[in-house]
């Protein structure tokens, strides 16, 4: 399955949030530009939830001289992967417009 609806969601939170809904289900894609700790070191973290904001799958790379805008493209992709396999669900396809569409707004 292929999934193409989502939109921005306004929440109180640092970076973005996409709503996309599959077959009457709603997933969050958490697109933070904050780097995080996790496994004691400090990494981009980018989550996919469910509506009830349980993590669905997550991906994260080491923090380091790359900018989050350059990171976020390997980020989305390992994301789909994870994601496609835990749950049967293709979000690559979504996850590029997302992607230009918040790089194209970017200054």
């Amino acid at each position: 399955m292929v999934v193409y609806n989502f939109r921005k969601e306004e929440m109180d939170c640092v970076g973005d949030v996409y709503r996309i809904d599959v077959d009457d289900t709603a997933y969050l894609l958490l697109l933070s530009p904050i780097p995080n700790l996790k496994s004691n070191k400090i990494r981009w973290v980018i989550y996919l939830t469910d509506n009830k904001g349980n993590v669905v799958s997550d991906a994260s790379a080491p923090f380091g001289s790359a900018s989050f805008k350059k990171v976020s493209e390997e980020l989305l992709s390992r994301l789909a992967d994870k994601a496609k396999k835990k749950i049967h669900i293709d979000f690559s396809d979504t996850f590029i417009d997302i992607l230009a569409r918040n790089m194209g707004t970017e200054n």
